[in-house]
């Protein structure tokens, strides 16, 4: 599952904020949110967590996604979670 979000800041900076959840190398599902500023090529910061399962990590997915919403960002692209998962 990817999610990707964008905001415009008072002072005219764009903001994006991506989270995905994907499979990791030891069986595991890893959330992934990566946020910043889409005027510089590197992201303000890039945090990860592993889950044991599928469930906890899109459950976790879905809170980071309702908070986003409520902060004013909007949603530019959204992977459908059956495409991305369980490659």
């Amino acid at each position: 599952m990817i999610v990707v979000f964008k905001k415009f800041t008072p002072e005219g900076h764009e903001r994006y904020y991506k989270v995905v959840v994907s499979p990791n190398l030891l069986g595991e599902f890893l959330l992934t949110r990566e946020y910043g500023n889409t005027a510089y090529s590197k992201p303000t910061r890039v945090l990860e967590k592993p889950f044991l399962l599928l469930e906890s990590a899109l459950e976790a997915a879905e809170k980071i996604i309702k908070k986003r919403l409520k902060n004013q960002y909007r949603v530019v692209f959204r992977e459908p979670k059956e495409r991305n998962i369980l490659c």
